[in-house]
């Protein structure tokens, strides 16, 4: 039976995408697991079967592990600040002087 014919309330729905995100502990957790144990990511979604994740969300994890090192944000990785802002900054600042 498709999902629909269910009564799901915001709060079921809530529930279940609170968690897509993973935590620093998940990351650093997952990234020693991977590195001491060697598991692949439906190894890891077996090893912590609490955690709701998908396969792929694990594989991109482990991916950017293997291509930087580290599973961390890089500097420089966020939207960048447009110039105008930059500008602005500087002058509030300069102005509370």
């Amino acid at each position: 039976m498709a999902l629909w014919h269910y009564n799901y309330t915001s709060a079921d729905i809530t529930a279940v995408f609170a968690n897509m995100v993973f935590s620093n502990e998940d990351k650093i957790l997952m990234k020693n697991v991977y590195l001491l144990k060697g598991y692949k990511a439906m190894e890891l979604m077996s090893e912590f079967p609490n955690k709701w994740c998908t396969e792929s969300s694990i594989k991109r994890l482990l991916k950017k592990l293997r291509d930087t090192g580290t599973v961390n944000r890089l500097t420089g990785s966020s939207r960048p600040q447009s110039a105008a802002l930059n500008k602005m900054l500087i002058w509030l600042t300069i102005c509370r002087l």
